[in-house]
């Protein structure tokens, strides 16, 4: 997966996004192929990118009713909203495979390994998204 780290936020490990109240520091863009999405129990977009050789990673768009109060809400809210549009399944609460190219940025966050569909060794995920483009393929 091309992975780049956009820019160090300062004082985002202070801020809180989402209603798992996740912290942060670094805002990283990464660039793959859209496998898999489905839309998580908490509202959250759960979404896989593939780099084409096996390694996977976790990209999350939280519900934005999580985020309130939060200073990235607006992006949070569209990334939803173009995410809505572009995979109308998902926002149906269907679970897809895409397959479309794909270029997001959002906050590092380490979660805890519990078996996540696409989860990166590591655990590493973005969470929120604050952008993305997707391209269909083919």
């Amino acid at each position: 997966m091309a992975r780049k780290s956009v820019s160090q936020t300062p004082g985002a490990s202070k801020s809180h996004v989402g209603c798992g109240k996740v912290t942060a520091s670094s805002l990283i863009q990464v660039a793959g192929t859209l496998t898999f999405a489905k839309r998580e129990a908490d509202g959250d977009y759960h979404l896989v990118l593939d780099d084409g050789h096996g390694n996977t990673m976790i990209v999350e768009s939280p519900d934005p009713a999580c985020a309130h109060g939060s200073v990235v809400l607006a992006q949070i809210e569209a990334v939803r909203d173009q995410l809505d549009v572009q995979l109308p399944a998902l926002a149906r609460g269907e679970v897809i495979h895409p397959n479309m190219a794909a270029v997001v940025t959002g906050i590092g966050f380490f979660d805890r390994l519990h078996g996540q569909t696409g989860v990166a060794p590591n655990g590493i995920e973005l969470h929120p998204l604050l952008s993305v483009m997707l391209t269909p393929t083919g």
